[in-house]
């Protein structure tokens, strides 16, 4: 499956969360503070935060999770990865909170393609509710952690 735009049927199930948004502004704003002040060693450092911040803030503005009927499409902020079936996953992993990438959320299906996605800056509620329609209690394709996540929105459950 190839990575053509999503069509015009597709919802968005994942975008960038305010926190985050809130995040990498605060460091672009300190890096440009620490460069305004113009002495060596807080130069270096500004124009480090203002760099991080920068592209933060630029993966955040591109990137975007789409949901065309069981067709996941991801938009991250350089290039373009294959769209995904979730109707045939083969692995549904959310991984522990990692002090270098974060929490990730990686999916594999049948064909091959696979996808790893930020769930520390982007906001997947919306796909972590559809991923319950798809996986059912116990599925072994997802790891016990997305279960406990899913189990938020599927019926029978309180929700969160």
């Amino acid at each position: 499956m190839n990575a053509a735009p999503a069509g015009p049927g597709a919802r968005v199930v994942g975008r960038p969360r305010a926190a985050s948004v809130l995040l990498w502004c605060a460091l672009l704003a300190l890096g440009v503070a620490a460069i305004v002040r113009t002495s060596g060693v807080s130069l270096v450092l500004g124009v480090l935060f203002a760099l991080f911040g920068t592209v933060g803030l630029a993966y955040l503005a591109r990137s975007r999770v789409w949901l065309d009927g069981p067709v996941l499409r991801y938009r991250p902020l350089v290039g373009a990865r294959p769209a995904l079936r979730l109707d045939r996953l083969t692995r549904a992993e959310l991984t522990n909170l990692d002090s270098t990438n974060g929490r990730q959320l990686r999916l594999a299906d049948a064909d091959g393609n696979a996808v790893q996605l930020d769930a520390t800056n982007l906001d997947l509620r919306r796909l972590y509710e559809a991923l319950a329609g798809h996986l059912r209690d116990g599925d072994p394709v997802a790891n016990d952690r997305l279960q406990r996540r899913m189990r938020g929105y599927r019926s029978g459950y309180p929700g969160i």
